[in-house]
């Protein structure tokens, strides 16, 4: 035990060296943090980052007329830099809405662009020097867009349970790409890893960066970017570390383990260090694996284990069910009637089929785009310095004016799907969901939550939902009911119906759902929430049978 405890002084030995360390210490302006556009939140950012590269190239490649001491080591670079050329919008976001594309599209221009501007800054005035700093520099994306890139890729990796080795070569669970992570891409995956105190993961990435062949041209990279392998040496000792203290004593907590290692501090030599890691390289990544339960990433959530496992494909599928065409729901229905398919009967959720035209769809994205989208985050920010590091942004979404008329077109369908009345309230949210992004289980019922609101004491509370699919989606973004052990999945033009609460008016836990991270492309969504108060003539209390509660 005194060994494992000596080895873990590496822990506090190497904690100066250098590393990507993020922060969310600049998301305290109101106006950054809802209206900011960030690159990593939708496939549209990537594109803008892809486009921005595309300018930074070209100023590099005139560069090297006038850096003739530097032009080796940049034609090399620029040599071994390979990516396909989007002609068109369509064929950058095809591009971008791969994880591993946008990943190392946004890790090249934060950790990369800056050391090639500084070389080329270097006793250099020329007037493409200006150019960089006056329209490119300003346009980089900042640590936090690299920390919620991070945060999308890792949720990802995590909730779908995707093995270092595939997801660094760009195997998903259902789809294959032709990139793969670079030894740097992977390293920082690591350190990310190691940040949020996910040292199963961490260890894994920086095992797998360790193992595969020196870069292409690495030495010249050294010069100018450094070596990341220097680095991940000594973080992927750390986890190894970590894991043998408590694996031997589960009871200490982190700092304890930290604690104990600077007693014993001076007492570790480089050589001890060099040999536990070049062991520990020749062992399987499996070998090095911790349990699952011993990963943070969900711990603090109560169903954490359904999202995942539904997430996962792992509900049985219900087969008992039936599609058919609604004729009853209103009188317009009789002459156009809509296609409904029975997701579940108790509690009730159907999708109905083909109500959104492509035109449709293409108009409402126009229409969000052009008004002002926002960050969606995962809660409203709180007093509670705790609940808002949990916070993250899932979504860039818009609320869609009722003045619009594909909104009232979209409106009156609703009330011809749901028979309700939403006269009181006529606006709905559109909603892009990028790579990694996702929602946790919720309810859409406010209950006892915000009941001393003016908008409840208004409208009342959420008695039912509906999400239109605005777009199919490649690989993820599913609607999941963990409590029922269903899943939806995305379709476009198709939406999604059901109940939050019970007739005599409470709330319905089965109504518990979450959206599973998206993996490849993009999840575009327009949400309905219909509220209670308007429905009192329409949807008469009676009281609910104990045996359903």
């Amino acid at each position: 035990m005194r060994i494992a405890f000596i080895y873990c002084i590496l822990i506090i030995l190497f904690t100066n060296c250098q590393s990507n360390e993020y922060s969310y210490a600049d998301y305290d302006e109101y106006y950054r943090e809802y209206y900011t556009e960030m690159y990593s939140t939708t496939v549209m950012g990537s594109v803008k980052l892809y486009k921005l590269e595309q300018e930074f190239m070209q100023i590099l490649k005139k560069s090297t007329i006038e850096l003739q001491k530097q032009i080796n080591m940049i034609q090399i670079y620029l040599k071994y830099f390979k990516r396909p050329k989007c002609s068109n919008q369509n064929e950058c976001k095809k591009y971008v809405a791969k994880p591993l594309n946008a990943f190392r599209l946004m890790r090249r221009i934060h950790q990369d662009w800056p050391q090639w501007l500084k070389l080329i800054k270097s006793g250099n005035e020329a007037d493409y020097i200006k150019q960089l700093e006056n329209e490119i520099v300003p346009k980089l994306p900042e640590s936090h867009d690299m920390l919620e890139m991070l945060k999308n890729l890792h949720r990802v990796e995590t909730t779908y349970g995707i093995r270092v080795h595939d997801y660094a070569n760009g195997k998903m669970p259902k789809t294959q790409s032709n990139w793969t992570l670079t030894v740097r891409d992977c390293v920082t995956m690591g350190n990310y890893g190691y940040q949020i105190h996910d040292y199963q993961r961490a260890g894994m990435w920086y095992q797998y960066a360790l193992n595969q062949r020196p870069e292409v041209n690495g030495e010249s990279y050294k010069q100018m970017l450094g070596d990341p392998l220097d680095h991940a040496r000594l973080k992927y000792a750390q986890t190894i570390l970590i894991h043998e203290v408590h694996r031997n004593e589960p009871a200490l907590a982190m700092q304890e383990i930290r604690d104990e290692v600077e007693q014993v501090l001076s007492e570790v030599d480089a050589k001890s260090i060099n040999d536990l890691v070049n062991d520990r390289l020749h062992q399987s990544v499996t070998e090095f694996e911790l349990n699952d339960n011993q990963t943070t990433v969900y711990n603090r959530y109560k169903h954490r284990w359904a999202h995942m496992s539904g997430c996962r494909g792992m509900f049985r599928q219900h087969t008992n069910l039936v599609c058919r065409y609604n004729f009853t729901t209103s009188p317009f229905l009789q002459l156009a009637p809509m296609k409904l398919e029975e997701i579940s009967l108790d509690p009730y959720i159907v999708q109905y089929h083909d109500v959104l035209s492509d035109n449709e769809i293409e108009d409402l994205k126009r229409e969000g785009i052009k008004g002002t989208m926002i960050n969606g985050w995962t809660s409203l920010k709180s007093s509670n310095a705790t609940e808002n590091e949990s916070r993250t942004i899932v979504a860039r979404v818009a609320i869609m004016s009722p003045s619009l008329e594909i909104v009232q077109r979209i409106n009156r369908r609703i009330i011809d799907m749901t028979g309700f009345n939403i006269e009181e309230s006529k606006t709905i949210q559109l909603a892009a969901f990028s790579v990694g992004g996702f929602f946790m289980p919720h309810y859409d019922y406010l209950y006892d939550r915000l009941l001393d609101t003016d908008v409840l004491k208004k409208l009342g509370d959420r008695v039912a939902s509906v999400i239109f699919y605005a777009g199919d989606v490649t690989e993820g973004g599913a609607t999941n009911f963990p409590r029922n052990q269903l899943v939806v999945q995305p379709k476009k033009g198709s939406a999604l119906f059901w109940y939050n609460k019970f007739d005599d008016g409470s709330p319905d836990p089965r109504s518990l759902h979450s959206i599973c991270p998206v993996v490849v492309g993009s999840r575009w969504t327009i949400t309905k929430w219909i509220h209670q108060d308007s429905q009192m003539f329409l949807q008469p209390c009676s009281l609910q049978p104990s045996s359903s509660t």
